[in-house]
């Protein structure tokens, strides 16, 4: 016996037995299946995701030992401060020479401030600060200071405010 497959429009189909030539075709001996389609849901999907990422990372991990290793004070010695990070020393140096340093207002953003890597872990910092005199008046001051890293220390080597 074998089966011949019939689509109908519905979304079903329609298997109907069949010997030799004849075609057998009563509602006795056909059978309707309905056709699902299933589709992988979005859990599914992120799920492989995240195991095809720890896969990956587990061999990034046996490939290259170095690539989960913690940084060492060498490494981190080597690392060069960001603009930010010059800029605020900067600003709490020229603090310390001022009469009161808790009046001080430093204008806001990276863009005000001109800073030139010297090399040897030494900056050049440009800008101005607001802040009160003895009397009391507010006084906008320029300067110009350099400055030096030596690992995880600033240290002031020059400084010219007028």
């Amino acid at each position: 016996m074998c089966g011949a497959v019939h689509h109908s429009v519905a979304g079903t189909v329609e298997i109907s037995s069949s010997t030799g030539s004849e075609s057998v075709s009563s509602k006795n001996n056909s059978f309707r299946y309905k056709v699902y389609y299933v589709y992988p849901t979005p859990a599914i999907i992120l799920g492989l995701l995240f195991i095809i990422l720890v896969l990956g990372l587990l061999y990034k991990q046996y490939t290259d030992p170095e690539f989960f290793s913690k940084p060492t004070v060498q490494d981190k010695a080597n690392l060069k401060p960001d603009k930010i990070e010059v800029m605020t020393f900067a600003r709490i140096l020229v603090e310390k020479q001022l009469k009161a340093p808790s009046t001080a207002k430093h204008p806001l953003g990276v863009s005000n401030y001109q800073i030139t890597d010297l090399g040897d872990n030494r900056y050049r910092v440009s800008s101005y600060l607001d802040s009160q005199n003895s009397f009391g008046a507010m006084l906008r001051t320029n300067y110009m200071v350099v400055i030096r890293q030596s690992g995880d220390r600033w240290s002031l080597e020059s400084i010219d405010m007028n």
